[in-house]
């Protein structure tokens, strides 16, 4: 599940980066490039190049440039260049150069505690990331970042809060609402998680986690209607797992849906071809639709599989 976060964190660096104290339109970037000649002309080009994804260009450019002739915001994008090519050691160099020379600009210390979180310091970030809010309670990249280093801390408390805050002050963001339905799961306080993983799948029907863990919480909850539901939204939008074609089919059962039960388990089966639980439910399901020849076939499949359990259990 934490590809999204990837994404959720590329977005809040564009935000962040957005607040930069010098901001240049990628045509004029383009020109200047050409021939730089003083600090904001090869500022502005390396910003043009940065926005193109031309993240080791950045680097050439700024280096060129020599110690001497570089500002705090060239510290900043030389940094946020290191840190998406995967290189913290690098970026926190040059991030520690630019919150050193600029403490009071909160794009440079949001990016100097990304890269001490990308580099395994979570305490370090942490304390960056709330440095950011004691000047500015408001600054949303930090919230939710800061809510995601609690959440991977198994910090579940501490991440709601965070991630509270943080739909407070933006009532869209789907992702937080996941986030916060997520905390509130580990929590054991699965009634409260179910209105915000309600929120978030209303907001974005199509992001996957949200239905996946809303549909389990109504699963546990014996709600088997809604989260059948759910589970056929997710294989209507991501057909490719066989996880998921599996919890549907288990709400089914309970259902007493058997024909649909048989599809999903068919349908499993078909991707991960070496779960013989798949196949003897396939079985299970295929005996009570009365088509006893597919049944036998099933469960000798699944027997194949795994001789020593061939039925489900």
């Amino acid at each position: 599940m934490k590809h999204y976060r990837v994404i959720a964190s590329a977005l809040l660096t564009v935000i962040a980066s957005a607040q930069s104290p010098v901001i240049a339109s990628r045509s004029s970037g383009e020109a200047i490039y050409a021939a730089p000649a003083d600090a904001d002309s090869i500022l502005r080009a390396a910003q043009a190049s940065f926005y193109d994804g031309a993240y080791d260009r950045v680097i050439a450019i700024l280096q060129s440039s020599g110690a001497s002739r570089r500002t705090p915001a060239a510290d900043y994008y030389l940094g946020s260049a290191f840190i998406s090519l995967n290189d913290p050691r690098n970026a926190l160099r040059y991030l520690r150069a630019a919150v050193d020379s600029a403490p009071a600009v909160p794009c440079y210390r949001f990016q100097l505690a990304r890269a001490l979180g990308i580099s395994g310091a979570g305490a370090d970030a942490r304390a960056e990331y709330c440095r950011i809010l004691q000047a500015d309670s408001a600054y949303l990249p930090a919230l939710f970042n800061l809510g995601t280093l609690c959440f991977d801390a198994r910090d579940y408390r501490s991440a709601s809060e965070f991630f509270t805050r943080t739909v407070r002050l933006n009532p869209r963001d789907y992702l937080a609402y996941y986030d916060l339905g997520a905390s509130l799961v580990n929590l054991g306080m699965s009634d409260s998680a179910m209105q915000f993983l309600h929120a978030s799948t209303t907001l974005n029907s199509r992001f996957i986690p949200s239905l996946t863990l809303l549909a389990s919480v109504y699963y546990k909850k014996r709600l088997y209607d809604d989260a059948a539901r759910l589970y056929g939204m997710v294989n209507a939008r991501d057909s490719g797992g066989a996880e998921n074609w599996a919890r549907w089919g288990n709400c089914l059962e309970k259902l007493q849906n058997w024909k649909g039960m048989a599809r999903c388990f068919r349908a499993a089966a078909a991707i991960d071809t070496a779960n013989a639980s798949y196949c003897a439910l396939l079985g299970q399901a295929l005996y009570e639709e009365k088509q006893f020849d597919s049944a036998a076939a099933a469960y000798l499949r699944a027997g194949n599989i795994d001789p020593e359990n061939p039925s489900p259990s």
